[in-house]
């Protein structure tokens, strides 16, 4: 399992030196630019986050983050999906307003040692972090995705995304080889498998999707220019294209009686997206990708011997089953 480094394997003063290198080498800006208050932000498992303003660079003037694959990190994954991230916004219309704006991105590692990519700041608040209104905030993230499934699929899209077979083929064969490198199979996975087969849903035209849309990745801006509210996605690391039912299990996930602290929240989540979109989402289709998504995540759980989450998960999983079987 990786390790989360310590922020100071990641000293800011080594930031500052490479950032400043890049700015001035790749991106031109001017020598007398400065690079003003960089600070750590925050780290995950693959990342960490500094935030610098740029000034007295014209046009690049501005608050930016700089995201960096973590040290050490064994994931090699993390780094081809922050560089797709990456070239991603740079391909997103600024004026749609969906994401943040990508500044530029060192692939290579070549000035920090490590591969990072510079973004906009987003100024604002995590939705989940906003005083708790489930029967307000469902509906709102429901639209904010529709937007991002409403997003033209340009043949640079695909060419990012490359696929070769259809997508819900793609999840269960990609699931099917999760549950065969276990040791044991439970019998609950080995049945959900057997139920997710039976509902694996007809093709559809691929979609850009988010890969990973929680409240805690929609932003409310503060804009004090404006007095309307607007949303920004951050963390697009796992966006890919294909069926946005996908994207919608990861948010629902299994959870029938209460979503987000809500009754009846499942129903209106999806309800609301599809008035927003116009795409519709059939009870069968979100099943089958909720089952793959707690079939996977239960077999990591049980290679990652954290047995008593994955009995928490297990259980989730037989409660899927028997909604998907009266389905």
């Amino acid at each position: 399992m990786n390790q989360v480094p310590r922020r100071e394997h990641l000293p800011s003063t080594r930031v500052r030196s490479a950032l400043g290198r890049f700015l001035s080498e790749r991106l031109k800006v001017p020598r007398g630019a400065g690079i003003a208050n960089l600070k750590w932000r925050g780290e995950g498992l693959f990342y960490t986050v500094f935030a610098f303003g740029l000034a007295d660079a014209g046009a690049r003037s501005g608050s930016y983050v700089i995201r960096v694959v973590n040290p050490g990190i064994k994931d090699e994954g993390a780094r081809d999906r922050m560089v797709r991230a990456s070239r991603l916004l740079e391909l997103l219309d600024p004026k749609e307003g969906l994401a943040p704006e990508c500044l530029g991105s060192d692939e290579t590692g070549e000035y920090l040692g490590l591969p990072f990519t510079i973004e906009t700041f987003i100024e604002g608040i995590p939705l989940s972090e906003a005083p708790k209104e489930p029967q307000k905030q469902l509906p709102l993230a429901a639209r904010e995705l529709a937007r991002v499934h409403q997003v033209l699929v340009s043949p640079r899209m695909h060419r990012l995304f490359p696929t070769r077979e259809p997508f819900a083929e793609g999840e269960l064969e990609r699931t099917r080889q999760a549950v065969k490198g276990l040791p044991e199979t439970p019998e609950v996975l080995s049945a959900a498998l057997e139920v997710a087969i039976r509902l694996r849903p007809s093709p559809r035209e691929p979609r850009l999707l988010h890969g990973d849309p929680l409240l805690q990745n929609l932003i409310l801006r503060i804009d004090f220019e404006r007095r309307d509210d607007s949303y920004v996605w951050i963390d697009w690391e796992f966006a890919r294209l294909g069926d946005p039912a996908y994207d919608l299990s990861i948010f629902t996930r299994g959870q029938f009686g209460n979503l987000y602290g809500l009754k009846g929240g499942r129903s209106l989540y999806r309800d609301a997206y599809q008035g927003h979109s116009g795409i519709p989402v059939e009870e069968e289709r979100l099943l089958f990708y909720e089952l793959l998504l707690v079939i996977r995540r239960t077999g990591d759980l049980i290679r990652e011997g954290r047995n008593m989450r994955a009995q928490e998960e297990g259980r989730r999983l037989e409660k899927l089953v028997l909604r998907a079987r009266k389905s």
